[in-house]
This record gives structure tokens, C-alpha cells and sequence, in this order.
């Protein structure tokens, strides 16, 4: 059954390749550009659909990055964060069949690189722009969970929005960490994750990517 699942899956990837590799054919600059975009969307919506059918947990993210000959779209596969979904992103990745050109897997959303972060500077979350190197963590060895952190964020009042649950400011938290961090390291690393509202970080915080390096030298 699992194995069908997946086999749909993939079809439903195959069915959309065209429509999706058009965005990596074209810069923004030439005409095409917004209907390749378009296009993206609508495939991105149908598989969202056909991998939640696989396994209700999962996600597909979809951008377009850079390649050694040019660039690609990437499929990641995501559970969001949960745990319990793990098993499931691998079980469909592993059942990827070969993809055409420019396009390519990855299990887990993978970090945001540095010198992508560096382009933009700043996300937007609500209507409030929040830079990067503004986002600070400190990171400690969890007492609970050996080989895991327990983690604060540190962050300007005005990054709290209305869509934060309980704890002012971890949507983010949250999202930067896992931008700087990736999908994976966040769920094997990270045992709990608080945040502090506050103008004046600790100096020894760090950004997100920054604690993503001394993660995994001291977890290797």
C-alpha cells in the first residue's frame, strides 16, 4: 500500500516536470518569467496534495537553486518539524525514481545558505521586517536530552507577532533557527527552543548560523 502510495507520488511528480524545470530555464528579467512562476504554484499545489495522500504529516517545499551548471528546482520533502514524520520523508525519498534535468530531491527543507541570507538581510513576518543578524541564539547542553541543546532566542520586542502561540516571538525563532539550521539538525539537536524579548543580546549570542557551525563540530 505504502509502496503504491509512493509510486503515485512520484507519477504525479513526473506528470508536473515540465511545468516545474521552466522556472530554472529563464532569469527574471526575460518574458515568461511570471507565468513560469505561475506555473510553480499550480504544480506546488497538486503536490502538496498527492504527498499528503502518501502520509498526512508531510509537506513539499519547492525553490529554485543554484547548480553547478546553472540551476534546478528542488523538491523538499518536509514534516514540518515533526518527529514522527521522519521515517515517512525517507520512505518516499528512497522510492524517488530517476528525475529529468533540473530537477532534483532532498529529504528534509535543508538550510538557507550563508550567502543567500546575506543577499536578502531581512524576512518579513506580518508586515514586520526583522534582519537576519538581529535574530541571536545561545545555545547550552540540555540536562534532560544527552547530545541535545536547549536554546534561546533572543529578540527585539516589535519580532513578537499575533500568530505566536503562548511564547511571544517563536514563530521567528522558529523559522530563522530552521533556516539556519535546516530541518533535520533541528529535530535531532534542538531539545527545547525559549525565546527572550529583550534590544540588548548577550554577547556571546550568535546568528543562526553561526550556532548551526558550532553544533555540528561539537556533535561530530
Amino acid at each position: 500500500m505504502t509502496a503504491t502510495k509512493a509510486a503515485d507520488f512520484w507519477q504525479t511528480v513526473l506528470a508536473h516536470a515540465d511545468q516545474l524545470r521552466l522556472l530554472s530555464q529563464l532569469t527574471p528579467d526575460e518574458p515568461g518569467w511570471q507565468h513560469a512562476i505561475k506555473g510553480v504554484r499550480q504544480a506546488g499545489e497538486v503536490l502538496a496534495d498527492a504527498v499528503a495522500a502518501f502520509d498526512e504529516r508531510l509537506g513539499i517545499e519547492i525553490d529554485n537553486t543554484p547548480t553547478q551548471d546553472g540551476s534546478a528546482i528542488r523538491l523538499a520533502v518536509t514534516c514540518n518539524g515533526d518527529p514522527d514524520g521522519v521515517d515517512a520523508v525517507l520512505a518516499l525519498t528512497a522510492a524517488a525514481p530517476a528525475l529529468p534535468d533540473g530537477l532534483i530531491v532532498h529529504a528534509f527543507k535543508p538550510p538557507v545558505p550563508k550567502e543567500v541570507m546575506a543577499d536578502f538581510g531581512v524576512i518579513e513576518f506580518a508586515d514586520t521586517e526583522v534582519r537576519f543578524q538581529d535574530v541571536r541564539y545561545v545555545a547550552a547542553p540540555s540536562e534532560d536530552s544527552p547530545g541535545r541543546y536547549d536554546i534561546v532566542c533572543f529578540l527585539a520586542p516589535e519580532a513578537a507577532i499575533d500568530v505566536d502561540e503562548n511564547i511571544p516571538g517563536i514563530t521567528v525563532a522558529a523559522v530563522v533557527l530552521g533556516m539556519g539550521l535546516g530541518e533535520l539538525k533541528v529535530m535531532k539537536l534542538v531539545a527545547r527552543l525559549g525565546v527572550l524579548l529583550t534590544n540588548e543580546p548577550p554577547a556571546n549570542s550568535v546568528s543562526a548560523w553561526e550556532l548551526a557551525d558550532r553544533l555540528y563540530s561539537t556533535s561530530h
